[in-house]
C-alpha cells in the first residue's frame, strides 16, 4: 500500500492501511492488548493521494481527536475523527475544516 497512517489515538495503537489499486483501502485496525488487530472504523475516503495525520487532544465535544489529510486529489480535504466516553470512533468533521491551500506529500506531528 501507499499512504499508510498511524498514531496512538485513544489509547490504541491504530494503523490506517493507505491505498492499494483494487483492494480495500478504507479500513483503520487497533492493535489490541492480545496482539490481534481489529477494524476500528472505516475512512471516508482512501488514502490516495499521500496520507499524514496528527492524533491531539479535545476538539468540539470530542475528548480524544485524530486529524486525517490524503483521501483526495484536491489536496485540501481533511477528516477528522473523535472519541467520546466510551463510544467507538466516529467521523466528527468531514471537509468543514478545508485547508487553505493545497498540500502536495503531507507531514503532520502534534507541537505541545
Amino acid at each position: 500500500t501507499s499512504s499508510a497512517i498511524g498514531a496512538r489515538f485513544d489509547n490504541i495503537i491504530h494503523v490506517c492501511v493507505g491505498y492499494k489499486e483494487g483492494e480495500p483501502s478504507r479500513q483503520c485496525f487497533g492493535l489490541m492488548p492480545d496482539g490481534s488487530w481489529e477494524n476500528k472504523f472505516n475512512l471516508e475516503n482512501p488514502l490516495k493521494s499521500g496520507g499524514a495525520s496528527v492524533s491531539f487532544g479535545e476538539w468540539e465535544e470530542s475528548a480524544k481527536t485524530w486529524l486525517i489529510v490524503g483521501g483526495d486529489p484536491d489536496g485540501t480535504s481533511t477528516e477528522v475523527w473523535g472519541v467520546q466516553g466510551g463510544n467507538p470512533p466516529a467521523e466528527i468533521s468531514n471537509d468543514q475544516m478545508k485547508l487553505p491551500l493545497i498540500i502536495n506529500q503531507p507531514c503532520m506531528t502534534k507541537i505541545s
